[in-house]
Order: structure tokens, then sequence, then C-alpha cells
């Protein structure tokens, strides 16, 4: 399947070069003669009749334009002028937005933004109307911000703290105080409306891990809690819902490869168009080769996405048809060796803090005392196959149905090295019961001396078998200032685990360290014949299912011209079901299956509500209130641990949105109350972290942008939290009081370009600097995550014959920010000394060159 991925996207740059000279590039567009012959009327009707006769795309709300009168135009004359003259006495105007869309709007109208995330029926809200805290990133904003990572796209959104340094997958994300160790619990991310798998995260597997962002992408929009927690599969912490590109009358298109100083190539092309008059497709994908940012000096990043959809529109609705296919290995970058001294973060001696790494290609192949087989070249791979389809139509002036269903199927899986912190060689000896004898490099025959710096690695293996299949039904009614919808949501999901954990290789503690063979004094071999010092010591085969059962109703009432109220409520029906496969320990220790089952369920049902105001002051100018309740329903991980209780948050907020054609700014301030934690980790040697408690959190989040004048622009987002763990207890230990781990009480990222436009094309130089505050690695807080500050910069060149240059740096003054502890060692541990953590990635350049039409 990489093989066609691979051809899809040579092709689609082939399709790209040959179409692209048919079609004259949006800056020729504007300057070309062409002949108009649109009638005097019904200004909707005329703009209809000019995308169809000039080729260039338009943004406008119908409802604004229904009756407003439009003087036509006829001759020749450039695109610019036509539009000009169609507008010309209506009250409305052409404007740019960030992407580049050109939009008709009212004169002296600030551009506004529409949400269809967490929306009653998806029929999307006016950001500038919108009750709950919203963030969205247009195509524009993701070439600037060049994530290196489905994670990392979230860096900018308030409230939201990103680790983005696992790679390609695993990485963890944690949203406004929620109590989390690590993965992404409360983020649920949807494609074109739908949520990828419901359960946001099982060990191993979260959303992210399995989406990709490519040219497919249209924009992005992310909500945190507000009306998600009533809608779709009730996510109380954030809602990310990637919106395709989807096809119209005129066939458009991108070809471009990208190479990046570490060693690994990426090719990607996406092109859409019409089918018939009413039917449009689009299609597009990547093919990437190469090492990873932390060099292990093999193609640790291999694999590619494809994915299309076809949107067909009649009288009163549309139908959009989708589909997808991910296969891909990806190496998953854990903790490294590290020094922490007085609140610094240093590099551990022979471990480059920027591009060191545990692995090397004589771990790329395994196997394990139990037969299995270890590829750590697989890395956290995925070979996932996702599709829906999206329905709207509208029965009548007053009746509208809205359905979407998705399914997603196939296998995510995990062969990584997990770290010990390094100890001497002799320090080693002593830990297995002895004094040392010989330390030998299995690969050289190199003898090493007691002082060498070793760590124990284990190859752990987590395979996971998924499903997940969701179905959104909802019926809108309309009547006068009230809008009432109501509706079922049905999802299915399974997951087939075959853990191995355990399994410990001795490698030297430098970058890409070799494995090591240590023998005692007294003649004791510690690492046998195939390297290991010991087998298995967990072992996990684990099958469950679970469903979800949940109505919802959901009204909108324009109280006045002035305040909007809406409310919504859900009850839904929670059930798991499964076995897990018991084990035993032999004579050796090594963990073994036994040929019996436990059978485990947990059913559950609860109502969410949620509640919100918009007042507006002004045009430019609202404020809004929110009170939600919303439940996390126990998972198949707590379940196998005993864990089934449900957990409840309560969350109030409010804020502010102001928005005119030069400034736009959203602030809110929150708090939250968690009730009834229950969840797990897991310790280096396979045994389980068991919490349980609350926490209360409440804080600030600011979102503004300003610009453009005289070419530049400026963005900027901030959070203040506060979140503090209540009657908390983890394995015994008593954490209440303590800072909620991982998350900072202040971090910010500030965006700053300047375009200029030449006579060949246009030149955009941009730069970003974010902030990370203190954290603390666990939830005794004993763990020092120290402040820091990373720049990341790029610079664009737009030709005006459609081609175009980026480089983009990440990291760029070299930052060695920690953003993760040793989240597996011992939860009394300082990490102050030798310790384990995951810095961030060093400095990194990508360059991409390519063509739009």
């Amino acid at each position: 399947m990489i093989r066609y991925i691979a051809a899809f996207v040579a092709a689609t740059v082939s399709i790209v070069a040959s179409i692209a000279p048919v079609h004259a590039a949006p800056a020729q567009v504007q300057t070309q003669i062409q002949h108009f012959q649109i009638p005097p009327g019904d200004l909707g009707q005329a703009l209809d009749a000019y995308i169809r006769q000039s080729g260039r795309q338009l943004i406008y709300r119908v409802d604004d334009v229904r009756g407003v009168h439009s003087p036509g135009v006829q001759g020749e004359m450039s695109a610019d002028e036509a539009l000009a003259a169609l507008l010309s006495g209506s009250g409305f105007s052409s404007r740019s937005d960030s992407s580049g869309a050109l939009a008709v709007v009212r004169t002296d109208a600030p551009l506004s933004e529409v949400v269809v995330t967490a929306t009653a029926g998806g029929q999307g809200i006016e950001r500038q109307k919108a009750s709950f805290s919203t963030t969205s990133l247009n195509s524009e904003d993701i070439h600037r911000l060049a994530p290196l990572n489905t994670a990392a796209l979230l860096q900018g959104i308030p409230g939201v703290t990103v680790h983005s340094t696992g790679g390609e997958q695993g990485n963890n994300i944690f949203v406004r105080g929620f109590p989390s160790s690590g993965d992404a619990p409360y983020v649920t991310f949807q494609l074109a409306g739908s949520a990828v798998f419901d359960p946001p995260t099982v060990a191993w597997f979260g959303n992210a891990d399995v989406i990709r962002i490519d040219e497919m992408v249209d924009h992005v929009e992310a909500v945190r809690g507000g009306p998600a927690q009533v809608l779709s599969n009730g996510q109380v912490g954030l809602t990310v819902n990637i919106l395709p590109k989807t096809g119209t009358d005129v066939v458009h298109g991108v070809g471009e490869i990208s190479t990046t100083d570490y060693g690994k190539r990426r090719f990607d092309g996406q092109v859409s168009g019409p089918l018939d008059e009413n039917t449009f497709f689009s299609v597009g994908g990547f093919y990437q080769n190469g090492d990873n940012v932390r060099r292990l000096h093999f193609a640790s990043e291999l694999g590619g996405q494809l994915s299309a959809n076809i949107l067909h529109k009649f009288d009163r609705g549309s139908v959009l048809v989708w589909g997808r296919i991910l296969q891909e290995n990806d190496t998953w970058n854990l903790p490294i060796p590290i020094i922490v001294d007085n609140g610094n973060v240093r590099e551990y001696p022979g471990f480059d803090i920027h591009t060191g790494a545990i692995g090397s290609p004589q771990e790329r192949e395994l196997t394990l005392r139990s037969g299995d087989a270890f590829r750590f070249d697989q890395g956290r791979g995925s070979r996932i196959g996702n599709g829906g389809f999206n329905v709207s139509y509208e029965m009548s002036d007053a009746i509208s149905v809205q359905e979407k269903a998705s399914y997603l199927g196939g296998s995510v899986n995990t062969n990584a090295l997990f770290p010990n912190a390094p100890v001497s060689a002799a320090a080693e000896a002593s830990a297995q019961g002895g004094a040392f004898g010989s330390l030998t490099n299995v690969a050289t025959g190199e003898v090493l001396p007691s002082t060498t710096p070793v760590m124990q690695v284990g190859a752990w293996i987590a395979d996971k078998q998924v499903k997940n299949i969701n179905n959104d039904l909802s019926v809108t009614w309309h009547s006068g200032v009230n809008k009432l919808t109501a509706g079922y949501y049905f999802a299915a999901f399974s997951s087939r685990d075959y853990w191995n954990l355990g399994n410990n290789l001795l490698l030297q503690a430098k970058t890409n360290g070799p494995i090591l063979s240590l023998t005692l004094a007294d003649g004791t071999k510690v690492t046998g014949a195939d390297n290991f010092i010991n087998g298995s010591t967990t072992l996990r085969g684990e099958d469950y299912q679970g469903t979800d059962d949940a109505g919802f109703v959901s009204d909108e009432w324009q109280a006045t011209s002035k305040l909007r109220l809406d409310a919504g409520a859900r009850l839904q029906y929670h059930h798991i079901e499964g076995s897990f496969r018991n084990t035993a320990t032999a004579a050796d220790g090594t963990a073994i299956f036994l040929n019996t089952y436990t059978d485990q369920r947990a059913n559950s049902h609860k109502v969410a509500a949620s509640a919100g105001a918009d007042y507006e002051l002004t045009s430019q100018l609202g404020l809004w209130a929110r009170y939600s309740r919303g439940n996390i329903f126990p998972q198949f991980d707590t379940v196998q641990s005993g864990l089934v209780g449900t957990q409840t948050v309560d969350a109030m907020e409010g804020g502010v949105n102001y928005t005119t054609s030069v400034l736009r700014l959203y602030g809110n301030a929150f708090y939250n109350k968690f009730r009834g934690i229950e969840n797990f980790d897991l310790a280096a040697n396979g045994a389980t972290f068991i919490r349980h408690g609350g926490a209360n959190t409440y804080g600030t989040e600011i979102y503004a942008t300003v610009g453009s004048f005289k070419g530049f622009s400026i963005g900027g987002s901030a959070t203040y939290l506060h979140a503090r763990f209540t009657d908390y207890v983890v394995n015994g230990i008593d954490s209440s009081g303590n800072q909620v781990q991982a998350q900072p009480q202040w971090q910010g990222r500030m965006n700053v370009s300047y375009r200029y436009d030449a006579g060949f094309g246009a030149f955009t130089l941009y730069g970003a600097g974010t902030f990370v505050g203190k954290r603390f690695g666990n939830e005794t807080n004993t763990q020092i995550l120290p402040a820091y500050t990373k720049v990341d910069a790029g610079a664009l060149l737009e030709m005006s014959g459609g081609e175009f240059f980026r480089v983009s740096v990440d990291n760029l003054n070299n930052s060695a920010g920690l953003t993760e502890g040793d989240v597996r060692a011992d939860l009394t541990r300082s990490n102050a000394g030798v310790s384990l953590g995951r810095p961030l990635q060093g400095r990194s350049f990508q360059f991409t060159g390519g063509y739009r039409f």
C-alpha cells in the first residue's frame, strides 16, 4: 500500500504540472480582461453568475444578500472591476480574509468567521456571536506553524499544553488543568465533524495518532468544553475538528516536495474540481521517507496518507462522502538521559540533548525470548482505514435534517525502547547482586571499563486492533427567533490488545549507544546469549467492546436583537464489556499466559448539560457566559484495572469577543471542578499507578490578532492557569494541594509576520515565540520541569505564476526545554542530578518547493 500512496502523490504532482498551464494563477486572473454578461437582479444570483464567468471563488452568506439588488454588469473588464460593479450601491464590499479567500460582506462590517464545531446540527455560528471558547486555524496558519506532528498543530491554542516531542505519534496534550499524566484523554479529533475514535484515549493510542496534517486540510476548529459536552461524543475537554478541502466548479491543486536537514523527504499533492454542475471532487495525500529529528540513522519515518471526498449539492441540501487511508511507521521518541542542575537542564555527557536518541540500527529487528518479533523501525505504526458521509437536507423552510456517520478500522502498533536512568557498569553489577567482572560491546567485541555509563532499556510491544463506528442524526426546527434541535448519537468501538513488556537490554548510555554484554566477577552472565537481561515481565491479552447511546436536545433563542440564549442536555448510556487473559510468573521471573480468562463489564448512564448566553453590545463587541456539566466514562484500560467510576466536570466560563477589520480579540475566564477522577499509569516494571481524587482549576485565556498594516501582522495567545489537586491520592500518597502535573501557570505564544508584494510575487517573513512556564513532571511535584522559551521562524516566496518556496525553522534558538520528566519513576523521586527527560528536539530546517494553480 505504501507503494501505491507514493505512486499517487507522484501522479498528483504530474497532474499539477500538466493542468496548471491551462488555468491562470490567481494573481493573473485579477488583471486579465474577461467578458461579463450578468443582468441586474438579486445579488446572490449575480454573485453565482460572477463565480461561473470569472473562475474566482467567493465566500458570502446567502441570508445576508437575500433580497439585495445588484445593478449587474456587462462588457469587457477585469474580474476586480466586474465585482466592484456588481456590488455598487448594494451596501456590500469584498475583502480578503487571513487565508486569502475573497469574501463579500456588508460595508464597514468586520469579516467574521463561521464556526460549525459544537453547534447543534453543525449549522454553524459566527465566531463573534459564539458563547463558548473556540479557535480557528486556516491553511495559511498551518503552513506558518509548520507543525512537526499533529499534536504540534495545537500549540497556539489558549488553554492547551502540547508535548510534541514524541515524534509523529505518542504525544501528550493537556487541556485547562484537566488532570492527566499523559496521552490525550480529554481531546477528541474529528474529521468533517465525526469523531475519529469515540474514546479519546486508550492505552498506546490517542486520536492524534491516526491523523496527519496535509494539503487536504482546509481549516481546523478547536472548541474547549462548552456545548461539545452535549453534542457528538460528549467531549468535556478539547474538540478539534479538521475540515477537508472540497471541490468547486474550478479546478485547483497543489504539488510540493519537502526535504529536511535530518534526511527526511516528503511529497504532497492535492487536486479538486467539478465532476458535473453540482458534483465536485477533492483528492490528496502525502508520502514521506527518512530519519527522525532525533537521528536514528535509518528510515524511521516511512509511509503516507491518501484522502478523497465527493461533494454533491442539490436544491435543498448537500451530501459529502469522504475516505482516508493511513499507512505509516514512526519511531517513538522517549525520555533520554539529562542532568537537572539548580533548575537548569544540561546535557548528559555523550548524549546530545538536541539530536541524541536511544536506539540505533542495531535494535531495528530483535527476537524476544518469548519468540515475538520486535521491530523498532515500525515504532508507533498505523494501518488505518477511515471514511464517512455527511448529509444536510432542508425538508421545508422550517425543518432540516443533518446526518453524520463514520467508520474507522485497522491496527495501531507500538515497538519502543523504554529506558531506565543511567548508572555506571559497576553500579549495575552491584544491583544484579555481584561485583563487576567484564563489559563488552556486542557488535565490536570492544572491552569497556567498569566506569562506563550504562542503562537498561526495555523492548516493549503493544499491538492493537481497533474499530469504531458512529452515527449522529439530528433534526432542527426553525420558528421565528427560535431554533430547536433534537438528535440521537450512537457509537460502537472495540480494541483487541497484545502487550509484551520488560525484555531489558543493556545499552551504553550515549547517543545511539550499542548493546552491551555484562558479566559479574564470579562469572555469572547478567546478559544472556540473546543479549537480554530478562524476558517478559508483563503480558496482556485483552479483547474489549463498548457502545454509547445518547439522546440530546438543544435550543437557541434570539431573545432580543442583541441577546441570544442557548441550552442543551444529553442523556448517555455507556456500556463496556470484554475479557483479559490471566497471567502468572514463572520461576525465572518471566510472565506467562494462562489458559483462563477474566470477564469484565461496566455500565453507566449520566446526564450532561450546557447553557450559555451572548449579548451584543455593538456589532463589534459581544459578551458571553456559559455553565456546563459533563461526564468522563470508564474506558477499556480503566475497566481492566478495576476502575469503573464516572468522573464529572463542572465548568463555568465567561468572555468577550471583539472584532474589527484591524483587531480581533477573544478572551475568557473559566473555572473547572473535577470530581471522581480514576485512572492509572504504568511504572517501569509494568506495574500500575492508581489515582483517585479531584481537582479545582481556574484561569484566563486570551487570543488576539492585529493587522495587516503596512504588511505587518501580529497575533498571540496567553493562558494563566491555577490548577490544584483536591483529595487526590496516588498509590497511597496524598498529593492534595499540589499543582496539576505537566501544566504551567503561565504560557503564551506570539506570532509576527511581514508581507512584501513585489511585481513578480509576494515575500513573507514570519516568526513565533513560545513561552512555557515552570511545571512539574509528577503529581507529587518532586520532578521540576523548568520554564523555557522556543522560537520558530520561516520565509515564504510566492511567485505570480503559482510557484512557491518555503523555508521553516523549528526551535531556532535551540532550546532544550523539558516537556516531560521520568513518568515511570518512583512517585517521590526528584529529578535533580542525573535523570530522564524528554527535551525539545534541536534546531531543524525544512525546505519546500511547490506549485499552486
